[in-house]
């Protein structure tokens, strides 16, 4: 089995990188997302079959598109579930509309592939948001401050050309992502 779910792959923009440095510094309790692993999730599939990407890829294909390419800004900073007891930091989107409407018609076919391919059916609510680390004990104190200097902070924008199929290894020292389809959006 695979596990599976739809992104868009962030590029290493130079204000992300040090936004992800500084949490570096931070020590053991905060675990910073891997440059190389930075995207948007528009939907975690679970676990699928090997027969199934086929299908999928196709799917997402003709959805990607439906969309032209588009630029998306990367700003401010901030936690889940709230400041007094934070699992996650996450980049905020700018103008997220587009996206927001991706991940609207990827959660339809998500829907769809449920019931076609008898996948899982994930019940989380999408939130569009760009992970930066994981808290695994309680954070520091310089967390507060990270979050308050970069709560309206510009991070970066990028031209977002297409949406992908990632597969996820879970390994002891992190996950590791791959691209298993690339589905490019209209020019």
């Amino acid at each position: 089995m695979l596990r599976a779910f739809v992104a868009i792959n962030v590029p290493p923009l130079p204000a992300l990188l040090a936004a992800l440095n500084e949490l570096r510094q931070m020590g053991r309790a905060v675990r910073p997302v891997d440059p190389e692993n930075l995207h948007l999730t528009l939907r975690f599939l679970g676990a699928l079959e090997h027969g199934q990407l086929e299908p999928i890829t196709a799917i997402l294909q003709r959805t990607a598109q439906d969309w032209p390419a588009f630029d998306l800004a990367i700003t401010g900073a901030g936690v889940f579930p709230d400041a007094n007891r934070p699992t996650l930091v996450w980049a905020g989107l700018g103008d997220a509309v587009c996206v927001a409407a991706i991940a609207q018609q990827v959660e339809r076919i998500n829907h769809h592939l449920t019931e076609e391919l008898d996948l899982s059916q994930d019940v989380r609510t999408w939130t569009a948001h760009l992970t930066l680390a994981r808290i695994k004990a309680r954070p520091p104190a310089a967390l507060h401050d990270f979050l308050q200097q970069r709560r309206d902070l510009h991070l970066g924008t990028m031209h977002v050309r297409s949406i992908d199929l990632m597969l996820s290894d879970l390994t002891p020292t992190g996950p590791n992502y791959t691209i298993a389809a690339s589905c490019p959006l209209r020019s």
